[in-house]
């Protein structure tokens, strides 16, 4: 009898060791998954990164574009500040002429009223300007932003699954 008590038990440990096979071949076939599953992240991070360079690249662009506006604000605002001054210069001169030079003034003063009209337009389209530089760099940012974690939250339940997936496969 105690050579069948082996046997049985040596069948015992041959379905044990069947089962266990069965179990790693499942866990090389997860691990296979999970493989893929880690190349396709690569790609992804990948992509991102690219996306990332094509970000850095626009933002730098509108950043000079940002600061070609504010250079040139800044010229108007200098250029309309001096004109101003010529104008109460040219207005203190002119104070003691006659009236043909009164009509002259007032020629002078209807251009520069013109010239600073101009000035004015100009400075309110660039304000615009970059003001929707801005709203459209905001944007770009939220939109990266969303799709990033769109992406982490696929990468973690993708993870959960598996983890799951791997805990109740044994």
């Amino acid at each position: 009898m105690g050579d069948l008590d082996q046997i049985e038990l040596l069948e015992e440990y041959i379905e044990d060791f069947g089962k266990e096979l069965k179990s790693i071949k499942k866990a090389s076939e997860y691990l296979e998954l999970i493989e893929r599953f880690q190349d396709e992240i690569t790609r992804t991070t990948d992509i991102m990164d690219q996306s990332k360079d094509n970000m850095v690249a626009h933002q730098e662009l509108a950043t000079t574009k940002l600061s070609l506006y504010q250079s040139i604000l800044q010229g108007i605002e200098h250029k309309q500040k001096s004109l101003e001054e010529l104008q109460k210069n040219t207005l203190d001169d002119l104070s003691g002429f006659d009236q043909k030079y009164e009509k002259y003034m007032n020629e002078s003063n209807k251009s520069i009223k013109e010239l600073f009209s101009n000035v004015n337009e100009n400075r309110t389209m660039i304000e615009t300007l970059s003001k929707e530089q801005m709203d459209h760099r905001g944007f770009l940012f939220k939109k990266l932003y969303m799709i990033v974690g769109g992406f982490l939250g696929l990468n973690m339940a993708l993870g959960v699954v598996i983890l799951f997936i791997l805990l109740n496969g044994k």
